[in-house]
């Protein structure tokens, strides 16, 4: 099981260039193979925003639908465990706090793999989570 960044939700729903494939192809996967990826609830709130940014309430509001209707996708709530950790990990890894909360949840379910494009992930090599970019997953 892996763990999706914001940004894998944001390039899916906005991106129509190779990134933006990349991730509804991660998403087509993980509904045919009947798996799951794990994810924050802040995710959701990292994703309308930008939706709503560019597309307007409506179509944010179809869009996180959606997302959180996709049985793929398991969304993990932002616990005072989780946020216990976060604020050591922006402390250990000079990790932004949202960044930070990605961080805890993965390591918190027990994943060691990580899908995103946001290269500050590249350190959690510490953790032993990797860092995999959307083009570059299977």
């Amino acid at each position: 099981m892996q763990y999706l960044d914001s940004n894998v939700f944001i390039h899916a729903a906005l991106n129509d260039q190779e990134e933006g494939n990349a991730a509804r192809q991660i998403f087509s996967k993980l509904i045919s193979r009947r798996e799951q990826a794990v994810t924050s609830t802040l995710t959701l709130d990292e994703v309308a925003w930008k939706i709503k940014k560019h597309q307007g309430k409506m179509e944010m509001l179809n869009i996180c639908r959606n997302f959180l209707a996709n049985p793929a996708i398991r969304w993990v709530a932002a616990t005072p465990e989780i946020m216990k950790k976060s604020l050591d990990l922006m402390e250990k890894l000079d990790l932004d706090p949202r960044d930070a909360i990605h961080a805890a949840t993965c390591q918190i379910q027990g994943l060691d793999e990580m899908i995103s494009d946001d290269s500050g992930f590249d350190r959690l090599k510490e953790m032993n989570i990797k860092r995999i970019s959307l083009t570059k997953s299977d």
